[in-house]
């Protein structure tokens, strides 16, 4: 076929098509007329960034899903008019492009739709998934077929946005009728020119009643004269007038009245007529406040609307503007009324505008758009929804533009807000394993989920036919509607129950419903299938009661094994404080004689070495019988602490002399400037035991020549006391190991003597005085140990 022939054909099939429908039939044809594997139109936002797919067709089917892709793409080369054909191999000048390679895309031919002003609106274009060499007719019949498209696009748009005009222009015109309060207009002569459904509530005449009539009607016979003269003369001499007045309604029943009246003025400012705003004031005290802002609303009602309000002559010169409209122009009314959109904004924005204005009076009625603006005020952005709407003389001559835009900004964040809820509604429904039901207050099924249709073995045509007493197996007709009475004052329930399935067996399932008092009492019931779940409760039933038995079984094994634990304490204890004594007896005698021998001056040197190493030898065995059986007696609960006031300088000074000669023997000198006075409760032989054990590590584990300092302070109620050596330090990885009993931490082979037990033993005896020992260290720089106790109260 020729290019003609296939237009022809193409155009001949689109002749009833409109819409939706166009863009997905038009598709097909082409991507039928030139063999493509793929054809789209998408449509582009003005930023050139933003698509949005009307219709895709592949593989004789239309596309849902499709996507376009723009980054990386020969489509945005196409929509910057640089390239509308790649002949072959396109994925490996777009590597990047994800899109072309997972559809195997080689080549592409496209085309830029745009509007009646030459502005971009949406591309159309077809993929192969092989080389092409001769595309000129194909490319021509694209380019053929571009503007058929961006009209129908065009006209698309147009359509909805005169769709949503339409129903601005209903809302509009109902917001004189929504005042509870009755509003009426008429001539400078008193003939009524509108006619409120307030004052249709009020008065009790219709609007086709009044409309024409003479505002008299409203009053008494005798207050005729009333009405002339203390009514509409006072309102046109001054232009506003108020009063308390009586007033009769249709039925002959007369109320006290609150009358707020203003003259309306025409563009001249000459008087063409009066408003008049009626409060029944039978209840002063219920309508006081009301009054005052009634009273606001009558002299300027421009002013009260939240909107943004405006008039035009028809060359676009502002005759009028409310207060939020001067904020948009960040002017007063007075220097606004006069001047044009140019002496406010930039040409641009003034050109759409002014665009809009004649839009309007072309149209002969309300237009609606919405445009995005910043105030000059204070520099916030709002989205406003805006209607212009052309005002006419008798004669249809223009004599206006009147403008009202509305702060739509929150409404559309509530949009995508509600979209998303819903999206999550329809996710939630109906991918979920649960069941789901909407139930109304009648226990009638009003919408089922897929899961539930799919346990139940019913339809959904089915189950809409049925109630809960259908279904339910244990529930009677009254206990349902009780339990739906229940639910709906509480709100909220939770129950096991079970159900018929339609094959007449039943099935245990779990209720959970919430109630709402939409739409006269809705529930909303999710229900869980159970027969897994009773099947593996009746299983962990019997698992928990073997468990129970196994439990007490082991807990009379572990009671028996701590008794036999205590008493092998008791028997350790024991020991430990036999054999002390028994090593005593002979270390004592061993002591005794190695003193008396070096007493005598008589002896050889190498002997006197000999006794000296044997008197030596026997008192580190001493003080390791010693500290091994206080660690028994503190493991064993059995240790001592006698709790008095101690003065910790006092102990401070005794221990430094007890260590003075070891420090003497490595010229190591002992530092304690600056003592804080602090008195304790402790045990103060103990404590001095503690401090001896860290002086002597500090001493023993230091450089010869080396330094030990004390310091003292007092941090949140504690007495904090700290001995620093320049010593050796501690290895980081070893640190763990510090306080544990006969652990020197690689010390046994350095030469040092020890029994790895000192630490061990003054860690819990200070915890037994309710402190505690901490550790600062550096490797190679020596460490600091701390001793925090709290101090004396009072």
């Amino acid at each position: 076929m020729t290019i003609e022939q296939k237009l022809t054909s193409i155009l001949a099939q689109l002749a009833s098509f409109q819409g939706q429908a166009f863009f997905q039939q038009i598709t097909q044809l082409i991507s039928k007329a030139v063999l493509a594997d793929y054809c789209f139109i998408v449509r582009i936002d003005k930023d050139l960034t933003e698509t949005q797919t009307l219709a895709a067709y592949h593989d004789d089917r239309a596309v849902d899903n499709f996507q376009l892709q723009l980054d990386n793409s020969p489509f945005a080369k196409t929509i910057s008019h640089q390239v509308e054909v790649y002949e072959n191999n396109i994925s490996e000048l777009f590597p990047n492009n994800i899109q072309l390679n997972e559809l195997s895309i080689k080549s592409y031919i496209g085309c830029v739709l745009t509007n009646a002003d030459n502005e971009i609106i949406g591309l159309i274009g077809v993929l192969y998934q092989k080389n092409i060499s001769e595309y000129q007719s194909e490319h021509q019949l694209l380019k053929l077929l571009v503007n058929w498209i961006s009209a129908e696009i065009e006209r698309s748009d147009n359509e909805l946005r005169n769709q949503h005009a339409m129903h601005q222009i209903d809302v509009q015109a109902s917001i004189i009728d929504q005042i509870h309060d009755s509003v009426v207009t008429t001539d400078l002569q008193g003939y009524v020119t509108s006619w409120n459904k307030g004052a249709e509530i009020q008065f009790e005449y219709t609007r086709e009643e009044a409309m024409g009539k003479h505002i008299s009607l409203l009053y008494r016979p005798e207050l005729h004269e009333f009405l002339e003269q203390e009514i509409i003369a006072p309102l046109q001499k001054n232009g506003i007038h108020e009063l308390d007045v009586s007033i009769r309604r249709k039925s002959g029943q007369d109320f006290m009245a609150h009358l707020s009246l203003s003259l309306l003025y025409d563009d001249a400012k000459k008087p063409v007529g009066m408003v008049g705003y009626t409060i029944d004031i039978n209840d002063r005290i219920v309508y006081e406040k009301a009054l005052q802002e009634r009273e606001t609303h009558l002299r300027a009602v421009m002013e009260t609307l939240p909107d943004l309000i405006w008039l035009k002559d028809p060359d676009g010169v502002y005759l009028s503007c409310n207060q939020r409209f001067e904020s948009l122009f960040g002017a007063k009314e007075c220097d606004i009324i006069g001047k044009t959109d140019y002496d406010f904004v930039d040409k641009e924005l003034a050109d759409f505008f002014r665009q809009h204005d004649k839009k309007a009076v072309i149209a002969g009625k309300p237009t609606i758009n919405e445009e995005e603006v910043s105030f000059s005020s204070d520099g916030h952005t709002e989205i406003l929804e805006t209607i212009k709407t052309p005002m006419f003389t008798d004669e249809h001559q223009i004599i206006g533009i009147l403008g009202i835009a509305r702060d739509i900004t929150q409404r559309k964040q509530l949009q995508g807000q509600l979209k998303e809820r819903f999206e999550i509604y329809q996710a939630a429904i109906n991918t979920s394993d649960l069941g789901f039901w909407i139930v109304n207050y009648d226990a009638q099924l009003l919408e089922i989920n897929a899961a539930y249709q799919k346990q139940s073995g019913y339809s959904q045509d089915e189950l809409l036919r049925l109630s809960i007493a259908d279904i339910d197996a244990i529930q009677t007709p009254e206990q349902i509607k009780k339990n739906i009475k229940m639910i709906s004052q509480s709100g909220f329930a939770r129950f096991r129950s079970e159900h018929f399935r339609k094959d007449g067996t039943i099935w245990p399932v779990e209720i959970v419903t919430s109630y709402s008092d939409i739409q006269g009492g809705r529930f909303f019931v999710f229900i869980e299938d159970l027969t897994d779940k009773v099947k593996s409760e009746q299983q962990l039933a019997y698992h928990q009661q073997h468990l129970e038995h196994e439990v007490k079984k082991q807990t009379r094994n572990l009671n028996n094994a701590r008794i036999e634990a205590e008493k092998a304490n008791k028997a350790k204890s024991e020991f430990l404080s036999r054999m002390s004594h028994e090593l005593r007896t002979p270390l004592n005698a061993i002591l005794g004689f190695s003193q008396l021998l070096l007493i005598n001056n008589d002896l050889p040197v190498n002997h006197q070495t000999s006794v000296t190493e044997i008197n030596k030898a026997g008192q580190h065995l001493l003080q390791l019988i010693n500290e091994i059986l206080d660690l028994a007696k503190i493991e064993s609960g059995q240790i001592g602490i006698h709790i008095e006031l101690v003065n910790v300088k006092d102990v401070i000074n005794e221990s430094i002399v007890l260590v003075e000669s070891l420090a003497a023997k490595k010229q190591i000198e002992i530092n304690f400037n600056e003592p804080v006075n602090a008195v304790i409760r402790g045990d103060r032989i103990r404590l001095k035991q503690v401090l001896i054990n860290l002086l002597s590590n500090a001493i023993k584990y230091n450089h010869q020549q080396g330094q030990v300092t004390i310091q003292t302070a007092i941090k949140q109620q504690q007495l904090h006391i700290g001995i620093s050596d320049t010593g050796i330090g501690i290895p980081d990885e070893k640190l763990k190991y510090l306080f544990k009993p006969f652990n020197r931490l690689g010390a046994e082979n350095s030469g040092i003597e020890g029994t790895g037990i000192g630490l061990a033993l003054s860690k819990n005896i200070i915890e037994l005085m309710d402190g505690r020992i901490d550790v600062d260290n550096q490797q190679d720089s020596g460490s600091t140990f701390w001793i925090k106790l709290p101090l004396e109260k009072g």
